[in-house]
């Protein structure tokens, strides 16, 4: 026996050792190549903005050789957002920039401030960040009647640029000042460890576009390589395969004292400890972590084609402010606040959206509140309350999240319209300040954890083949439930429940509490608090269908109908050689949080 069970061990881990390097190859395979691509596309727009920002300092060499303010005031046009001319104090004395609402219109400056640099010319402030979506460029250089000449650039162009390194919210590309005396290198990056992605560890490029700045990309792994369904599999098989493995030896080396009931409680040890892993790693959710960045990645991409393309597509600016968000069931959220618009005057254009996810179980409303005109464009205010479907599904409860997606759609669908987020209008996008929700928003047990906008990648309308749009508006918001409370309502007492039941198998034979009247009524105690908390946790689950966790409450009234009837049985009967309800002892742990962890391994990834 003890040869078969060596030979099986044998091949067990012959098995585990191929698959955990085959498996750690491939992602440092991966790893390696997913690399090599940001460093390359790096270098190849940093060669871009430096570029970009030498042709800009070429035009503003061109422009101080102009001393006719008319001509200096017809240049503001295209990349050029204002031209300033300073005296020999650097103090302003006239200038010109376009108009924000009207860009076509330049309109003369009254006063000019320069931002705080060290820089007594070339470029004093480059506002360039692919997160922030901020693209601001000024560039101060000397004229030949000892006057300054400042030119602020919109450099939209570059950040359409480098938004090709940006993966979601969290990896991104930016240009910063380097501190006075310090030494630009060429290039440098952060250093590749093999085990980078399995630690979901930083990393960072830098290389200059100018004398004194430098182009940065930040970034984290899980953006730059989200684990497929496939890989996530893979996890699990590998954490299996060691677990089992792990089980296996230490059975070979306790099988001289298997039957000695510290030999038992070390495999009950083991086996439980290997089944906690397993829900730590479920716990973390990489399955729907790795879609939402990699639909984050997928929306930023088609956002860049649609600005690169330049087309016919009408962009609508778009602003949306929640001010109310309740779940009034187990499939719905209710949601209120305001939306804003800008359109175009003259376009034939029909104003207004719709709601494609909205409920017909709630009544919605919509009431314009205010329009401004001017001669080009009609901005239009609304306040809106609206029903709109979701599921939530209670898996990682009470870690759970649920995610509220607010989906806009034009009214005409046969035109090329996409509603644009108004980034105007919200002082930060950084998910976690949470842009576009008012303060006072918070659901009852559950925290606002960050809000984004993200270009949805399902085309308005897809399902009509006349439809043009390429993108449609999308306003998400991620929330968490509220753990301490959750745990203190529902989940705290089970847990005591579950101890007093394993302590109740300690109960000496001969002691007063083992009588059939005590351990009845102990177990209706304890039925009676597992019960009342089970319809509350239904209740604060807001399901229709059985939920996966309360799998847990049904192996716990298992478990207490066989300690009852091992009571029962044994009532008035001398102590048996083999005691059943030791063996249950032994096994009360591993029941619970096996079955428990088989519950949620069927209801993850199958």
């Amino acid at each position: 026996m003890k040869k078969i069970l060596i030979i099986i061990i044998s091949i067990l881990f012959v098995v585990t050792i191929y698959y955990t390097t085959s498996f750690y190859l491939e992602i440092y395979k991966n790893q390696e190549r997913i690399s090599l691509e940001l460093k390359t596309n790096f270098l190849d727009q940093q060669k871009i903005v430096s570029d970009m920002l030498k042709s800009y300092e070429t035009t503003a060499a061109d422009l101080a050789k102009i001393q006719d303010p008319n001509l200096l005031k017809d240049s503001v046009a295209g990349d050029i957002f204002s031209i300033v001319i300073l005296d020999s104090e650097r103090k302003f004395s006239s200038g010109w920039e376009l108009d924000p609402s009207i860009h076509e219109k330049v309109h003369s400056l009254i006063t000019f401030e320069l931002p705080e640099t060290t820089s007594e010319i070339d470029w004093v402030s480059i506002k360039l960040n692919a997160a922030l979506l901020t693209c601001r460029g000024i560039y101060i250089l000397p004229r030949d009647d000892n006057t300054y000449l400042v030119v602020t650039y919109d450099l939209l162009k570059a950040l359409n640029s480098i938004e090709s390194l940006s993966f979601g919210f969290k990896s991104f590309a930016q240009v910063e000042q380097v501190a006075t005396g310090q030494i630009i290198a060429p290039f440098t990056s952060s250093r590749i460890n093999p085990v980078d992605r399995l630690t979901n560890d930083t990393i960072q490029l830098e290389a200059p576009v100018s004398d004194q700045w430098i182009l940065v990309f930040f970034g984290i792994w899980e953006d730059l390589y989200p684990y497929p369904l496939e890989i996530i599999r893979a996890f699990f098989y590998l954490i299996v395969l060691w677990g089992a493995l792990t089980i296996s030896i230490a059975t070979l080396l306790l099988k001289a004292a298997i039957s000695k009931p510290k030999s038992l409680w070390i495999l009950s040890f083991i086996f439980n400890a290997f089944c906690l892993i397993l829900i730590i790693f479920f716990f973390l959710d990489f399955p729907a972590r790795s879609a939402q960045i990699t639909e984050k990645t997928n929306s930023f991409r088609k956002t860049q084609e649609l600005f690169k393309k330049g087309d016919s597509t009408l962009l609508i600016p778009t602003t949306i402010r929640i001010k109310s968000l309740s779940f009034p069931d187990d499939a719905s959220f209710l949601v209120s606040g305001f939306i804003s618009q800008i359109y175009p005057k003259n376009m034939g254009l029909e104003i207004g959206f719709v709601f494609p996810e909205e409920t017909s179980a709630y009544p919605s409303s919509l009431t314009e509140i205010s329009r401004w005109e001017t001669n080009e464009s009609v901005l239009i205010l609304w306040q809106f309350t609206v029903g709109l479907g979701g599921s939530f599904p209670p898996t990682f409860f009470p870690f759970d999240e649920r995610i509220l997606n607010i989906v806009l759609w034009p009214k005409e669908i046969h035109k090329s319209v996409v509603f644009l987020p108004n980034f105007i209008n919200y002082e930060t996008l950084i998910m976690s300040t949470k842009p576009g929700i008012d303060p006072t928003v918070n659901p009852i047990g559950w925290n606002v954890k960050g809000s984004y906008f993200l270009m949805g990648n399902q085309a308005p309308y897809d399902f009509f083949t006349i439809s043009h749009a390429p993108l449609s508006f999308k306003f998400t918001v991620y929330l968490e439930r509220d753990f301490l409370g959750a745990f203190l309502s529902n989940a705290l007492a089970l847990v005591l429940c579950i101890v007093v039941a394993f302590l109740v198998l300690f109960i000496p034979r001969d002691s007063l509490l083992d009588s059939l009247f005590a351990t009845v009524s102990i177990f209706v105690g304890l039925i009676f608090i597992a019960v009342t908390n089970h319809a509350s946790l239904r209740e604060t689950l807001q399901v229709s269908s059985f939920a996966y966790c309360e799998y847990l409450f049904i192996s716990f009234y298992l478990l207490l109908l066989a300690i009852t009837i091992d009571f029962i049985l044994c009532i008035g009967k001398p102590i048996p050689k083999t005691n059943f309800r030791y063996l249950l002892a032994i096994t009360y742990w591993p029941i619970l949080i096996g079955s428990f962890t088989l519950i949620i391994t069927l209801s993850v990834l199958y």
